[in-house]
């Protein structure tokens, strides 16, 4: 194309900025609903490349095909993911400025795309938050600090502070330009925190403000969405500094008192993003220990405290606690008490929510953000992660035993309270032996040094006898789940005492075939005498009198088929062991007769 006597059509710049935003929102229809109009933009794209700029044709001529198939495969598939899509386009985007490689070009193109958001976007919120990422790497790119701190102002000015979409990529935008001007970016999300975070007076006499209490808190929502992704983004070197000295002193007068959801969320998010910024894999070889994190973890737990104990209406609670399993994974690992704390109040606000049918929202609530059912389901999730995380930091049987007091509560209450428990205690074990078995992997591999010999598993008779009762719940999923972590627990004992996991073992086995007849109703006599006869047989003899204490607390479980279930399965384990407890029948009656005790009369 001649564009000096061609003077009416778009120049290099123009047409690049155009289409790279347009490929970067690529699923809007075009011609049709099976037309894909990133398909479209990115053959333009690569039939225009020696008209942009002759330095782009080999690369748009090698990487543009393969990006037309990836998207058409993600569509087809039902697999496409707009963060993933967009990732990619900023790739292109970044790998077409290095071979260009001139700083000019890329100055106009920062400027064209500062133009083309107001004059192409202002109503186009998607392609606008696109266009946020996109400046930001063209700002990544640049030494010129005068366009730098000219294009920050600009992009700020330009988004609309009620809209997510544009604040998530303007946030984007700015820590992606953080990764080459940390301190730049900082000084300018400070200048704004002062200047436009607060209500200035106007008019006659002073008496009306600039801004609505409203605008100041959905401008401090971008802000510190702005402060987590500039921490994620920035130098790995410069991270633990700027973190503690500067960006915790900026964002925390800013937890208390709020009022929009949509700034806490953002708060929320901030958190996240720092707990991942501060995370021993994206450190690399710097290290930081984070005085803060106690902090952020108070405000998440203030924030789970502020929801309601009767129904579930937003996904508040769900980001708290992705923001916490974040921070869990940071070094040190937690203190017992501060990792109870998480755990009480995380149990508090979730697994203690009355049935999903249950919650029907009254007038007063706020509109459901999606279904309450799939909230409830993505909640639990959340909570399952966090509890694996907790293990993973610090694996340990005291660390096993003082999560499962946290359940112990919840097993004992009505459904779907201790079907909740019960589920997530299985996981819980689950993600424990899975952990036993990669170090015993990783150690025959040379992989890890060897550890030393591990001490007994002295919680099983504690953690065996407080499910026992539970095999025999009235509800199916309660017996299955408690007979699978029956299973595990032994499976577990049996990593402790050295035994090949390869070996079969009869009496473990024979759980899963108790899980198969846990259906039966009928049958759960036969099912807890038979569930007696494996644990008096694979328990230690140094643990059945444990077991034993542990198990007779059972009988005053309020289902009455739970506490049947105990008495069977005590009955099994006296039989068994019964001649190496002649020493401890006494003790045994004693704890028998305190809990008759305290059975009603009648």
């Amino acid at each position: 194309l001649d564009y000096e006597t061609m003077v009416n059509i778009p120049k290099p710049v123009s047409m690049f900025a155009r289409l790279l935003v347009l490929a970067g929102v690529p699923t809007k229809p075009c011609e049709g609903p099976s037309e894909l109009r990133g398909v479209h933009v990115l053959k333009l794209m690569k039939a225009l490349s020696p008209n942009i700029h002759e330095d782009l044709v080999s690369l748009w001529d090698a990487v543009i095909p393969k990006l037309i198939t990836q998207l058409t495969d993600f569509h087809s598939q039902g697999t496409f993911s707009q963060r993933t899509w967009e990732d990619l386009i900023m790739k292109l985007l970044s790998k077409s400025l290095d071979e260009v490689d001139d700083e000019d070009w890329l100055l106009l193109l920062g400027k064209e795309l500062s133009e083309q958001c107001t004059s192409l976007y202002a109503e186009y919120s998607d392609e606008k938050a696109v266009l946020y990422k996109c400046q930001g790497v063209v700002l990544r790119k640049t030494t010129n600090k005068v366009f730098l701190q000219g294009q920050l102002t600009a992009m700020f000015n330009t988004m609309r502070h009620t809209k997510q979409v544009e604040r998530e990529g303007l946030a984007c935008g700015y820590g992606i330009s953080a990764a080459s001007h940390l301190d730049t970016v900082l000084e300018k999300l400070e200048q704004i925190s002062s200047q436009d975070m607060v209500r200035k007076s106007t008019g006659l006499f002073g008496l009306s403000k600039d801004k609505s209490e409203a605008d100041v808190e959905r401008i401090k929502s971008t802000v510190m969405l702005c402060y987590g992704y500039s921490s994620l983004y920035a130098p790995p070197a410069l991270i633990p500094s700027r973190i503690e000295v500067t960006i915790i002193r900026s964002i925390n007068p800013h937890f208390n008192n709020i009022k929009d959801p949509a700034v806490k969320h953002s708060l929320i998010k901030t958190i996240e993003l720092i707990g991942r910024a501060l995370h021993p894999s994206h450190l690399g070889e710097n290290t930081c220990d984070f005085s803060h994190r106690m902090d952020l973890i108070k405000h998440l737990l203030t924030y789970i405290r502020q929801e309601s104990k009767a129904i579930i209406l937003t996904d508040t609670r769900s980001l708290c606690i992705q923001a916490l399993t974040t921070l869990v994974k940071l070094d040190p690992p937690l203190l017992p008490q501060e990792q109870t704390d998480i755990t009480t109040t995380v149990f508090e606000y979730v697994i203690a929510l009355p049935d999903v049918k249950l919650m029907v929202p009254s007038k007063k609530d706020a509109p459901v953000v999606g279904s309450i059912e799939q909230l409830m389901n993505d909640v639990i999730t959340d909570v399952d992660n966090l509890l694996k995380e907790l293990l993973k930091k610090k694996h340990s049987t005291d660390n096993l035993i003082e999560l499962f007091r946290s359940f112990l509560t919840y097993l004992s209450q009505p459904h779907p309270l201790k079907m909740r428990a019960a589920s997530l205690w299985k996981c819980v074990l689950l993600e424990y032996l899975e952990n036993l078995t990669q170090s015993r992997e990783a150690r025959q591999t040379g992989q890890s040094s060897p550890s030393p010999d591990q001490a007994p598993f002295t919680c099983l008779p504690e953690l065996l006898g407080y499910l026992v009762p539970k095999a025999t719940d009235p509800l199916l999923c309660v017996r299955t789940d408690c007979l699978r972590s029956i299973q595990l627990l032994l499976l577990i004992n049996n990593r402790y005492m050295g035994i090949n996991p390869d070996l079969k073992d009869q009496y473990i086995e024979a759980l899963s075939i108790l899980m198969g007849r846990a259906e039966n109703e009928e049958g759960l006599f036969n099912l807890a005498s038979d569930l007696g006869k494996v644990l008096a047989r694979k328990l230690p003899d140094n643990m059945v009198l444990s077991f034993i204490g542990v198990t007779i607390e059972g009988l005053m479980d309020y289902e009455a088929s739970s506490a049947s279930g105990a008495v069977v399965v005590l009955n099994q384990t006296l039989k068994v062991k019964g001649q190496s407890l002649l020493e401890s029948l006494g003790q045994i009656l004693d704890s028998l007769l305190e809990q008759l005790a305290k059975l009603p009369p009648g």
